[in-house]
């Protein structure tokens, strides 16, 4: 934006270019002062469960501290390669995504309740992330702010670069919305 102030001292009026205010700072959305406060405590709550999950364990630390970067260079192709897809290192799992899936958000609520959780699964910190993640693109806060503000956002553009998760492998959806493929991929995984 370009904001104008009267500089009173030197009897000039006076444009400020190129400001860019965060998301959070422009936000005026709600119509009482109780539901504004509402709406800014869930932002920052919303921010906060992002860093509080994404930082709780190494291997997912590791994983948001590169997405993150990437992010800050507008490339959202180490969040489709490292957090919308999982890929186990440690173990042989090549044939296993390829006969089902390594889709983040299909394996996560695949895995969600089994125990042990088999080396396919993504970590349980990387499913706190993901669902961290889906909080903070739920907030009014979030949804209400608009560009240019929004390009420059930090929390704004990282949240936004998750939404590549959900375009990028459209047939990955089945598993979640299809009754039979959903319990083949919950067998294989109790059998894995």
């Amino acid at each position: 934006g370009e904001p104008y102030f009267a500089d009173v001292w030197n009897q000039q009026v006076r444009k400020v270019s190129g400001l860019l205010v965060s998301c959070l700072h422009v936000y005026s959305g709600s119509a009482s002062e109780d539901a504004f406060d509402a709406d800014i405590a869930a932002y920052t709550s919303a921010v906060a469960g992002v860093v509080r999950e994404c930082e709780a364990e190494g291997r997912t630390k590791a994983v948001y501290e590169a997405v993150q970067e990437d992010v800050r260079g507008r490339s959202v192709e180490k969040m489709r390669s490292q957090i919308c897809q999982f890929e186990d290192t440690t173990s042989d799992s090549t044939d296993f995504y390829g006969n089902f899936t390594n889709n983040t958000i299909v394996l996560c609520s695949a895995c969600k309740d089994l125990s042990p959780r088999p080396s396919v699964c993504p970590w349980e910190s990387m499913c706190a992330c993901r669902s961290a993640m889906t909080e903070l693109l739920q907030t009014k806060v979030y949804r209400d702010c608009r560009t240019p503000n929004s390009y420059h956002d930090e929390w704004h553009t990282f949240a936004s670069s998750y939404i590549a998760c959900w375009g990028s492998s459209l047939t990955d959806a089945k598993w979640l919305t299809d009754a039979a493929k959903l319990a083949s991929l919950r067998q294989a995984l109790q059998s894995y």
